[in-house]
């Protein structure tokens, strides 16, 4: 060996690799095909979410509360009928836009004009 230089060679030529080298891709390629499909689709589909829990509540209190709008509205109370008019809109909303329930923003929205 020559003075000043290193006895470490750090050239991989095309086609050799250390063993450890080819099997950290397959490793990888394992945990990406587990990572990717986590739960089979009868997992998925079998345990119901609060959305779709609360669904049937939800649909129940908006026709209730589309009920006393119309009171309202025959009683001549035109303001409140409309804020009511408001509130049911957005409640709709979060209904017909929900996936798998109730949509969280439209619901959260719906609550908090019903609250206010």
């Amino acid at each position: 060996s020559r003075p000043g230089s290193s006895t470490h060679q750090c050239s991989l030529a095309p086609g050799r690799s250390s063993g450890k080298a080819m099997q950290a891709p397959e490793r990888q390629e394992e945990g990406q095909a587990q990572a990717g499909n986590p739960r089979s689709d009868d997992e998925q589909t079998s345990s119901p979410t609060f959305a779709k829990q609360m669904k049937p509540w939800f649909v129940t209190l908006l026709a209730l509360e589309a009920l006393f709008l119309i009171i309202r509205w025959k009683a001549g109370d035109a303001h409140g009928a409309l804020l009511m008019f408001a509130v049911c809109s957005v409640g709709l909303l979060a209904l017909l836009l929900g996936n798998t329930g109730i949509d969280a923003i439209y619901g959260g929205g719906f609550w908090l004009l019903g609250v206010g």
